[in-house]
């Protein structure tokens, strides 16, 4: 069952050692176009392909990973974002949420819940 049909990647978060070094390699190397800089973040934003495309968001390390969770955008539509939220409350689990638990790999928890459906 497909909740939210992905029409690409809008965005994405790239931790850099040197943020002005990279700027100039992912502008002058790779030939993409600076969008967007938030110097008192030490962060910059490009374009890949047309602007509002998608968007590789760079984060001078001393700004991450720490400080910031890194993470991707899909790309959908407004109104398939609107349609998923019925369709994920019919898809969740029946579990109660347990934000207790520690990390487990996908075979741990097969192996806690025997009542697992595929």
């Amino acid at each position: 069952m497909t909740i939210v049909p992905v029409g690409g990647l809008w965005e994405t978060d790239i931790t850099v050692n040197d943020l002005g070094r990279s700027i100039s390699f992912y502008r002058d190397v790779v030939g993409l176009t600076l969008a967007h800089t938030i110097p008192e973040r030490h962060a910059a934003f490009f374009w890949i392909g047309q602007p509002r495309q998608a968007m590789p968001g760079l984060w001078s390390i001393h700004t991450s990973p720490m400080a910031m969770k890194l993470h991707y955008a899909f790309q959908v539509t407004i109104e398939d974002a609107i349609a998923s939220i019925a369709a994920l409350k019919s898809a969740m689990l029946p579990e109660a949420p347990a934000p207790e638990m520690k990390r487990m790999s996908l075979f741990e928890w097969r192996t806690r819940h025997v009542t697992f459906r595929a």
